[in-house]
Order: C-alpha cells, then structure tokens, then sequence
C-alpha cells in the first residue's frame, strides 16, 4: 500500500513536470513591450495682425485686447454696436439726433421717403395704349389698337392706389384683370371669323398682358411697404425698450459693463493684448472684437464690420 502511494504521487509529479517544461508558447509576462511613441501636438488655430486707428483719441489706444469670439448672439452684436454708436459722438462732441418725422405713419422716415419715390416713378409708367401693326395678306398692313375703354378705367384705378389702401386697390385689380382676361378669350373664340373684330381683341388681350406686369410691379411695391411696416414695429418696441437706457456713452458703457464682458466672454477662443505698434497673435478662429481701455471705461469694437472706420486690420491671417 505505502509502495503505491508512492508511485501514484510520483507519476502525478512527473506528469506535471512534462506539462510545464514541453510548453513552447512564451509566458505573457515576458513579451517585451513597444517603446513609447511621442504623441504628436496638435496645431492651434491663431489670429494674428496689425491693428491701425483712425482717428482715436491716443488714450483710447494705450491698452487695447483682442478678442476672437466664435460667434456673436443678436443681443451681444447689438449691445456692442450701440456703445459704439454712443462712443463716435464722446469722441466727436456730438449728441445722438432727434429721431425724424416721417411721412408715412407706421414706416420709419428713411423708408418713408423710398417708398413714396417708387410709388410716384410707377405711377409715370402706366403701360399706353397698344398699337400693332396686322398683316392683312398680300403685303397690306392695317393698324389695331387695344380699348382705350379699358386703359382709361385701369389708369384711373392705379392711380387711386396710395400706400395705406394698396393692398385692398391691388386686390380689386387682379380680379378684374382676370375675369376681363376670360371675357376676351371667350371673344376671340367667338370672333375668328371677322377677322377685324377678331384682331381688336387680340390687340387688347396683349395689352392686358403688359398690364399684368405693371401690376407685379405694384405688388412688389406692396411687399416693400408691408416690410417696412414690420420693420418699424421691431424698431419702435426696441426703441421703448432704450427708454431708460444711458445716452452717454460714459454712463452706458458703466452701466453695462458687465454684460459687455459677458457678451464677448460667452463664445471666447482667445484674447492677446495687442503691442504697441498694433500686432497681435491670439488663439482662435472666428470673429475679431477689440476692447480698448479709455480711463478705466472699455470701448468695444468689431474690425470688418459694415459700419466700422476707425479701427481696421492689416495682414489679416488665420493659421
């Protein structure tokens, strides 16, 4: 019993020395490992210039930051430009202006003025009455004109068109062109046989044709007065919202001060002060907004924009 013990526990001792010592596949404790690789940077987008001033107080030119914005709200957009609305009369010694008196009621008065110029040259384009020139046959010309019944009425009903009735005037006049435009066809069908006859109402029909583009031309007229009609409103509620607003451009940049900051820092990529000479490099792509720093009060402005001429950008490059 003890002797096959013995040879039991030496055969299992063996056996699992054969496992281990025949294995050919390496432990995966000893592979050896790849030597790291330098992870490679990404580049940074930068913004970089020369700012120039034309006209700046030298002041208003001792700080000055640069700004790149991804992107500006409407209300941020808007609230810069009014400061900087308010910063060009500090600078000029002047006061903003008394609003105009416009000639339309609910239209602004710069609107007012294009309007009543395009209505008064449409009114002096009325189409006149058509002649044509008929082939008879046998090379005998005989002239046709259109109603001069229906020139005489039409001329009368667009020129009673005014502004404030021009949807309701231009309503009437389509439905008339159209049902006179039927009533002719219906003519021509009718009328094949007497040729002069015939020819009358073929000459009318191309008139009423020129007078369906005179027509358009009104209603495109119309839809400039109805936008700015829309526009005045948008205008008007803005204007009642700067009521309590700060005409100073001291006092305003003090009072929102703040949310200037806010407005420029909500969408920021970067900010650089500029050097002297006016270069910079900033992180960033987008939009460029300076802040110019005038005894402690911040003057903003965006380079590129429509409206900006005193501060501008040489050898502008994003990389």
């Amino acid at each position: 019993m003890i002797r096959l013990r013995w040879f039991v526990a030496l055969l299992m001792w063996v056996s699992s020395f054969g496992v281990v010592g025949c294995s050919d596949a390496p432990s995966q404790g000893n592979i050896p490992a790849d030597p790291p690789h330098d992870a490679v940077p990404e580049p940074v987008p930068m913004t970089k210039g020369v700012l120039r001033y034309d006209g700046l107080p030298p002041s208003s030119v001792e700080i000055v930051e640069v700004l790149i914005v991804e992107k500006l709200s409407a209300t941020a957009r808007e609230r810069i430009e009014r400061q900087r609305v308010l910063f060009e009369y500090e600078i000029t010694n002047r006061t903003e202006p008394p609003a105009q008196i416009s000639a339309l009621a609910g239209v602004s008065a710069a609107d007012s003025i294009q309007l009543l110029a395009s209505l008064e040259k449409l009114s002096g384009v009325f189409p006149a009455v058509l002649v044509n020139d008929i082939d008879m046959g046998n090379n005998r010309l005989q002239k046709y004109q259109s109603d001069r019944g229906r020139f005489n009425e039409y001329q009368y009903l667009f020129g009673a068109i005014k502004l404030d009735n021009i949807e309701r005037g231009l309503s009437f006049i389509a439905d008339k062109i159209e049902l006179d435009n039927q009533a002719l066809v219906q003519q021509a069908d009718q009328l094949q046989s007497d040729n002069v006859l015939y020819q009358e109402v073929r000459v009318t029909l191309n008139w009423l044709q020129s007078l369906q583009a005179y027509y358009y031309a009104y209603a495109e007229l119309a839809k400039h007065y109805f936008d700015a009609k829309n526009r005045y409103i948008e205008e008007k509620v803005v204007a009642e919202s700067r009521a309590a607003e700060p005409t100073d451009w001291n006092a305003y940049a003090v009072a929102y001060a703040n949310l200037l900051v806010m407005d420029t820092a909500e969408f920021l990529l970067g900010a650089a002060f500029a050097a002297e000479d006016g270069s910079f490099e900033v992180e960033g792509h987008g939009i460029v907004v300076v802040r110019a720093e005038l005894a402690g009060t911040s003057a903003y402005f965006i380079p590129g924009s429509k409206k900006e001429k005193r501060v501008r950008i040489e050898n502008l490059q994003q990389f």
